[in-house]
C-alpha cells in the first residue's frame, strides 16, 4: 500500500534537501551517512537503501 506525504525542499548551499521520514529510515534499516540511491525515471524520483539494491543484485 502507498502512503503519501508532503514534504518541502530546504535550500543547502546550492543544492535543495529532502528530509526522510524517520519511521520509514528505521523501517528500511537507515541511519545517518548510509548511502541510498536516487533513480530518476519519467519525472519521478525514487530513494531505494542500498541494502534494498543489494538484495534485488542477488
Amino acid at each position: 500500500m502507498s502512503k503519501i506525504r508532503f514534504k518541502k525542499l530546504v535550500p543547502a548551499g546550492r543544492s535543495l534537501t529532502l528530509n526522510i521520514p524517520s519511521d520509514w529510515a528505521a523501517k528500511n534499516g537507515l541511519t545517518p551517512g548510509d548511502t541510498v540511491y536516487l533513480v530518476e525515471r519519467d519525472g519521478e524520483l525514487r530513494v531505494i537503501p542500498l541494502s534494498a539494491q543489494k538484495k534485488a543484485s542477488q
